[in-house]
């Protein structure tokens, strides 16, 4: 009798032990630019419901989360804010070669009613005019701004005017939305997100930098198979939609 009961706690623990791993959700880490947080946050909350999994998502400047990665040497995907900071971690062998599936779009935002009327990238030389811009090292949108500006070969004249530089697009929406600045140069999708009481400039097509926005799997990644398929899940159909809603334009129907 003392031997079954033995042999029946043994049992019944080892069934727990097999009950709680059965439960254990598989994980994934990824590394995403701060602009498409609403979009992939809402996509995470589908795919989570949908499937016993946990999906973890850091936000961030995309220089940033690239030294994240290099330093930590974790994660399963990666989508910075443009293609420059993804060719650097490919070309440190940190990731696979990236799927290009959606535009980004700088755009010149200015309070509603546009105040200080202005109508394009000239405008942002005039003197008196607080200026916004992202962080060159750190975020997506920073060496695009100059780029840009370098083009129109108003660098100099623009940077005299810049009172606050940001290493988080979201913030640079903000400075405009609290009066804090005149205007800022962001992606027009986080102009749709965040933006509250903003108007949108077109900048001039021959001097714009249109971006294409990478998702790519990390190679230090300790589930491929579900990497795989959450990547697949963020550029079917049903995610570009969800992209699209929040002011994304997606790759293949630019036209």
């Amino acid at each position: 009798m003392k031997r079954f009961a033995i042999f029946l706690i043994i049992l019944i623990t080892l069934l727990s032990i097999v009950a709680c791993k059965e439960k254990e959700k598989e994980e994934l880490l990824i590394f995403v630019g701060a602009g498409m947080k609403k979009p992939m946050d809402e996509l995470k909350g589908i795919y989570e419901e949908k499937n016993n999994v946990k999906i973890n998502i850091v936000y961030g400047g995309s220089g940033s989360l690239l030294s994240q990665i290099e330093t930590t040497r974790r994660g399963d995907l990666f989508m910075p804010g443009s293609m420059y900071h993804y060719k650097i971690a490919e070309e440190k062998g940190l990731v696979d070669k990236g799927v290009e599936f959606l535009y980004h779009i700088p755009v010149i935002v200015v309070k509603k009613g546009n105040p200080k009327n202005i109508k394009g990238l000239l405008d942002l030389t005039r003197e008196g005019l607080k200026i916004a811009l992202g962080d060159e090292s750190s975020l997506a949108i920073g060496p695009v701004t100059r780029k840009i500006l370098e083009k129109a070969c108003i660098y100099e004249d623009v940077k005299r005017n810049v009172v606050v530089r940001e290493g988080a697009v979201s913030k640079l929406v903000l400075d405009v939305n609290s009066n804090f600045v005149d205007a800022s140069i962001v992606w027009r999708s986080s102009a749709v997100q965040f933006g509250i009481d903003l108007e949108i400039i077109p900048i001039e097509e021959k001097f714009n930098e249109i971006k294409t926005i990478p998702i790519g799997i990390v190679k230090f990644t300790k589930n491929e198979k579900l990497s795989r398929d959450y990547l697949s899940f963020v550029i079917s159909e049903h995610g570009k939609e969800i992209f699209k809603k929040y002011g994304f334009v997606v790759k293949d129907e630019e036209n």
